[in-house]
């Protein structure tokens, strides 16, 4: 700025101009960065979800096989004895057992969903906070720079 006249030259002026522009590009850089950074942690969050809900139903499988297997050891011994009294028990443990897992299938899902929905709203959550600091930041840079000129 001249002192004497208190105008800015058209050098200084351009040089503001350019300081405000970097400090958009600035700016732009930061919130795509930090979106990024949501974005793969809730990319590694919900890869961990879905590797506890694959784990979840592993062991869901290898109960259910233990369970069957102690069933059919049952059956295998009192067949001889009392093979309609077995066929009737067979049928109504089988029928518990399938009632059980679908409860728990229910349960494992509503879980998931639940993870799922917590996460999406930690994601959105973060992403708001993150938006309103940078436009803050980019907000208070601008008038900075506008009052310079």
């Amino acid at each position: 700025m001249n002192l004497q006249t208190g105008i800015f030259t058209g050098v200084e002026t351009v040089r503001l101009l350019d300081k405000l522009n970097v400090a958009h590009v600035l700016f732009d850089e930061s919130i795509q960065q930090r979106l990024e950074q949501v974005s793969k942690e809730a990319e590694r969050v919900l890869g961990l979800i879905i590797e506890d809900l694959e784990d979840e139903q592993d062991r869901l499988l290898d109960y259910t096989q233990e369970i069957q297997l102690g069933y059919e050891r049952q059956y295998r011994e009192w067949l001889q004895k009392y093979i309609i009294e077995l066929d009737q028990w067979k049928s109504i443990e089988l029928s518990r057992l399938h009632e059980k897992l679908q409860k728990y299938e229910i349960d494992m899902k509503y879980v998931f969903q639940e993870k799922l929905e917590l996460l999406n709203w930690e994601v959105e959550t973060a992403k708001s906070r993150i938006l309103r600091e940078e436009q803050e930041k980019g907000s208070k840079e601008t008038k900075s720079i506008i009052s310079n000129i």
